[in-house]
């Protein structure tokens, strides 16, 4: 069963565009095969604002007819092909099963993968899709807002080009959205808490340095970790005042363990929207007054990825702290691009292997003479090396044979509690 096989009436459910059915043919659809079963794939395709912004929006039309004729050929009597608004196109499926539609599915990302030339024009199109298997008489609100919700996953996540909703994509969502809710009364609240991983020096045998990690503990979710809660910080805007409340917290906890004949550099990692607002510069000025702390004392970490994607505006920013004599770390080396020219570009003191690399040392010799080559280049060029994620005797007598500075790992001490990385400094 496919769309040629179904009369339409009149021109009220043609997209004037394409040719193909608009949005308003789904109630139609619906109303025809609601008790059966309805499978519905959501389409997006992740560059065509580029093409429209490149080319205007009268070729962008003219691109709109390819798209849809394409996706009629590679359909054929399988499904109906709807174009829903802008970009997106939604195929309906009825009685067919799930592997027949992902295979349908999989075969129009296919399709999309390389580049190809429209009146001498090139450009990439690549899709992203959304799939769900509804029941008969299952509400076609509820179809497409589940096929969405797993679009929206593949677009987010960027792992699969396409995703077939399930029930934990929607507890994710729904957890989400309570979290989002949740963060500003945190903030207020102020129920993020601060832990510290000590950072060894192999040379001098001791802890002179740590990393303070923001960690949060909800009254109705507990403790969520990092890894869900920053995104979602960073997603609503809230990462600045998030950024600010940390910096406070540190140059306090500098002050206190001042007072306590305790120093220690604390490394701090910024996000990049921190480094995008122009009044951090002040911010840490001021909290630098208020608290009267040696800014020596204090390491900001940024990523590979951050650097590689700053602008002026951002370059000028990392300078400024420069000369406030805050330290900057090259964080997580080698999970990324791993460039060296990226390590020119920026005047870090400090560069972390990351422990992506690390965790192969015991797995590859391979991966031992390349970490060895870091260091060796990295030593001459006059930077402090920084292995994180040690986790082993193994991996720690290796780095301290080629000449490594400085490790951080569960090897040395999980991340602690400030009351903790006193008895660590005074014990050794």
């Amino acid at each position: 069963m496919g769309e040629s096989n179904l009369a339409v009436d009149n021109f009220e459910y043609i997209d004037p565009i394409t040719n193909v059915y608009n949005k308003y043919y789904l109630e139609k659809f619906y109303k025809d095969y609601k008790d059966k079963i309805i499978g519905l794939a959501i389409l997006d395709f992740d560059n065509f604002k580029y093409i429209n912004d490149t080319y205007g929006h009268i070729f962008g039309d003219k691109v709109l007819i390819l798209l849809a004729q394409k996706l009629k050929k590679l359909n054929e009597d399988k499904g109906f092909i709807v174009r829903f608004s802008g970009d997106k196109f939604i195929v309906l499926y009825v009685d067919r099963p799930l592997e027949e539609i992902n295979e349908s599915i999989t075969k129009i990302i296919d399709e999309f993968e390389d580049v190809f030339e429209f009146e001498g024009k090139k450009f990439l199109m690549t899709v992203s899709a959304g799939i769900y298997l509804g029941k008969p008489n299952e509400d076609l609100y509820e179809i497409i807002r589940r096929a969405d919700v797993a679009l929206n996953y593949s677009k987010r996540t960027k792992v699969n080009k396409m995703t077939v909703f399930e029930g934990i994509l929607e507890e994710k969502i729904v957890r989400k959205t309570k979290l989002m809710a949740c963060l500003k009364k945190a903030l207020e609240d102020d129920e993020f808490y601060l832990v510290y991983q000590p950072i060894y020096d192999i040379n001098l045998e001791r802890i002179y340095e740590v990393e303070a990690l923001a960690r949060w503990k909800n009254k109705e979710f507990g403790e969520v970790p990092p890894v869900e809660f920053i995104p979602i910080l960073e997603e609503t805007g809230l990462i600045i005042d998030f950024g600010y409340a940390v910096l406070e917290k540190v140059f306090r906890q500098i002050k206190e363990w001042e007072n306590m004949n305790i120093n220690l550099t604390v490394n701090i990692n910024i996000s990049p929207v921190q480094i995008s607002d122009m009044n951090f510069i002040e911010k840490v000025k001021s909290l630098k007054e208020k608290y009267n702390i040696d800014t020596n004392r204090i390491v900001f970490e940024i990523t590979e990825t951050q650097l590689i994607k700053a602008d002026s505006k951002k370059r000028q920013i990392i300078k400024k702290l420069q000369e406030l004599g805050i330290s900057l770390a090259l964080d997580d080396y080698g999970s990324d691009y791993s460039q060296i020219n990226n390590v020119i570009k920026i005047p870090a003191k400090y560069i972390k292997i990351s422990k992506e690399i690390v965790d192969l040392i015991s797995e590859d010799y391979r991966v031992k003479l390349m970490i060895k080559c870091f260091i060796d280049l990295f030593n001459s060029l006059g930077y402090l090396i920084v292995a994180e994620g040690i986790e082993s005797m193994h991996q720690f007598e290796y780095l301290k044979e080629i000449g490594c500075h400085k490790i951080q790992g569960y090897y040395i001490s999980r991340p602690v509690d400030k009351e903790e990385i006193v008895k660590l400094v005074k014990h050794n």
